[in-house]
């Protein structure tokens, strides 16, 4: 938890540190508010199959399920009027599957503009264990 509330912090400063950033274990997207990656953490990467390069060329709907598409613009624009919010949601990785994700999201300023972090925890074995 200490080390969310320290990324949070830095990215409020203007400060984004790489090492923190990527000693997370969640996945971690700063998100322009027209949709389009602006950084992401190594495990963001890893648990999608995207390369850093590859995820900034793309947006959020492209690694979220198709079927949830409307309510995560919904969710999104919450975010922007609320400043914050958790829910779920279906991430989809480049080969096709699916991962059952709780995001933290948080309107921010990044590099002197809002923008939104979003956290996205894992929670595929949680899902999966509750239904059984």
């Amino acid at each position: 938890m200490v080390l969310y509330l320290q990324l949070e912090k830095s990215l409020r400063m203007g400060e984004l540190s790489k090492d923190l950033f990527n000693l997370l274990n969640d996945g971690i997207y700063v998100l322009s508010l027209n949709d389009k990656f602006l950084e992401v953490n190594d495990i963001a990467c890893s648990r999608l199959g995207y390369t850093y390069n590859e995820l900034l060329q793309i947006n959020l709907q492209k690694i979220s399920a198709p079927e949830l598409s409307k309510e995560l613009r919904v969710n999104i624009a919450k975010v922007k009027k609320k400043k914050k919010l958790i829910f779920e949601n279906i991430h989809v990785t480049k080969e096709g599957v699916k991962i059952t994700v709780e995001i933290n999201a948080n309107l921010i300023t990044y590099q002197e503009k809002p923008a939104i972090l979003l956290i996205s925890k894992n929670i595929e074995d949680h899902v999966t264990t509750k239904k059984n």
